[in-house]
This record gives C-alpha cells, sequence and structure tokens, in this order.
C-alpha cells in the first residue's frame, strides 16, 4: 500500500466540493487553506482566472483512492476548463502513525512498511517546488523563478498566534511567513529550483529554504500549454 496527498488549487468558495468528492471516496479528512495567486493580470485573463485569491485543498488517503479523486474532480469542478483550477497528487515518504491510522487503517509502522511501494516510479513528468521564506522576499523570489520561466504559483501565508510559532522542518514559521507552490515540469526543475534557493539566500540569508515533490498524477491545466515554459 502506497500513500499519496491530493493538492487542488481552485476558485474561491469552491473547496468545499472537493472535500465532498473526497468524502464520497472515502477519504475523510481534507484541509481546505486560503491561498492567492502569484500569476500576472494578463495570464490570469487569458486562463480564465479573474481573482487572485484561491483555496488549497490537501487531503492523504490510499493511492488507489487518491487518484479514484482526480476523474470526479475534473468532471465536478470542470477542471477542463480554463480558469476553474487544478488538481495533483505526490506520494508520500513517511507519516506520523496517528495520521497513519486513521487515511489507511494500518496500526503499526510494520504494517505499513510491510504494504509500502518502494518503486518511486522515473517517469513523473512534473514537480511541486516549496519554497518557505519571510512575506517580504516573496515577491524577488517569484520573479526570479519567473525569469526561468515559470508561469504562476500559489502562495499561502504562515499564520500563528503563539508566541514562538510553529516549526517546520525544525524552523520556527512566524505569522509573516510565506509558502510559496510551483508546479514545473520535471526537465525544468533544476534550474527554476536553483533560482529560488539562490533568490532566498540573497533576500533572507539563512532564513528559508526550499524543497521539491514528485507529482504523479494532474489534471485541470486548461488554458496552459506548459507550466513553466
Amino acid at each position: 500500500m502506497s500513500l499519496h496527498c491530493l493538492f487542488a488549487i481552485v476558485p474561491p468558495r469552491e473547496g468545499v466540493k472537493v472535500s465532498n468528492v473526497c468524502a464520497q471516496a472515502h477519504i475523510a479528512e481534507a484541509l481546505v487553506l486560503q491561498a492567492h495567486g502569484t500569476v500576472k493580470s494578463s495570464l490570469r485573463q487569458m486562463i480564465g482566472m479573474d481573482s487572485h485569491e484561491k483555496e488549497l485543498v490537501m487531503a492523504i488517503g490510499e493511492e488507489k483512492r487518491i487518484r479514484e479523486v482526480l476523474p470526479a474532480l475534473k468532471l465536478q469542478l470542470h477542471l477542463s476548463h480554463a480558469g476553474h483550477g487544478i488538481a495533483f497528487t505526490t506520494p508520500l515518504s513517511g507519516i506520523a502513525l496517528s495520521t497513519l491510522e486513521r487515511v489507511s487503517g494500518e496500526k503499526t509502522a510494520q504494517d505499513y512498511l510491510n504494504r509500502e511501494k518502494k518503486d518511486m516510479k522515473d517517469n513523473y513528468t512534473h514537480d511541486l517546488l516549496v519554497a518557505v521564506m519571510d512575506g517580504e522576499a516573496t515577491d524577488a523570489v517569484f520573479d526570479a523563478a519567473r525569469a526561468q520561466g515559470c508561469r504562476g504559483g500559489t502562495i499561502l501565508h504562515g499564520r500563528d498566534a503563539a508566541k514562538e510559532g510553529h516549526l517546520l522542518f525544525g524552523r520556527a514559521l512566524q505569522p509573516e511567513k510565506d509558502i510559496l507552490l510551483v508546479l514545473v515540469m520535471r526537465e525544468n526543475k533544476p534550474r527554476i529550483l536553483k533560482a529560488i534557493c539562490e533568490a532566498i539566500q540573497r533576500e533572507t540569508g539563512e532564513d528559508g529554504f526550499a524543497f521539491s515533490l514528485p507529482v504523479s498524477d494532474l489534471t485541470g491545466l486548461a488554458g496552459l500549454v506548459k507550466v513553466d515554459s
């Protein structure tokens, strides 16, 4: 058994539809986050996106169930039409045991390991780039990505009422932190990720980082021949 994470980036108030589709596929928990896009107004008009505002939905489940959700999302949210959003999945390489039992019914780490698929495919066509940085550096970091051919992305704002903030990979995530998500073709990932990392270093020093995740399934790129080139 392999676990995947579903990402759906959709217009405002459409996140509940994604959650409902997940529930119908027996994927019990879906997290809806407020976000906004980085796409310039001219490109937004071309692909039919009328607003920067977006919702990001994340759900974790067994690979088979997660993949079954994509056709339903494409149909019910009209993802084949420009401006209606995108959805994609990425495999997980690790998960907390408490979450594992909720999403898969496995009771122990060994149960999971005994069923986990070890073959990380080499035929991925896209990657998700994730960059975490101070909010004031976001524009410069995305400009660096755009200079390498990136067409657009999604920004999440870190929000935390606690004084010390949450930790993400051992780093404090303060309210002013931004998380930039960029979907790129795999062949273009090295140069775009390098540009993002260099921009983060230049703008924030050590106060930021970036990483990539393979995207296994993708739907909803209507209006764009290529995501990032």
